[in-house]
């Protein structure tokens, strides 16, 4: 029997990998990519023909449908230049660690829009401060005539009431 062969995926999930014929597949460490269902594959038939692993994808069935790499146990990258080139990049994780020498990183639009709302900011803050101190003053100011007046009328009543 020939050790490699074609398959159709019939299911790919962390708790089921079949082919339509009914047997459990396995991912090789050679195939990174993740099989959908519906996708021809080459499988690999090892040891006494009951291991079954899969090679490679060789079609997949919906080629709208984008490729995903799939390591559950975790991958590194190691080469002198990684170039990524997409018009749209997307970054889930719930944890993000960047060690370089040097960072540069050119965000455009969202950078212009920090900058404006932070210079937003930073004159609404100057605007409170102003109108503080402007409150603040008038407060005082208010307050000083009002215990001049009070004063005023004191010493009034005081002499009126000594010297009647």
């Amino acid at each position: 029997m020939n050790p490699l062969e074609q398959a159709i995926i019939l299911e790919w999930s962390k708790d089921s990998k079949r082919l339509t014929d009914g047997r459990v597949v396995e991912s090789g460490n050679g195939c990174l990519f993740k099989p959908e269902a519906q996708d021809r594959v080459l499988v690999m038939t090892t040891g006494s023909e009951t291991r079954v692993v899969l090679v490679a994808i060789l079609e997949r069935q919906d080629s709208a449908m984008p490729m995903t790499l799939e390591c559950p146990e975790g991958m590194r990258l190691q080469t002198n230049l990684l170039k990524m080139d997409a018009t749209k990049m997307q970054i889930n994780t719930t944890h993000l660690l960047s060690a370089s020498q040097h960072h540069c990183l050119v965000e455009g639009t969202h950078t212009e829009t920090s900058r404006l709302k932070v210079t937003q900011s930073d004159s609404i803050v100057r605007e409170v401060g102003s109108l503080e101190d402007r409150v603040g003053g008038t407060l005082f100011q208010r307050m000083s005539n009002w215990l001049s007046t009070t004063a005023t009328d004191v010493r009034m009543k005081a002499k009126s009431f000594l010297f009647e």
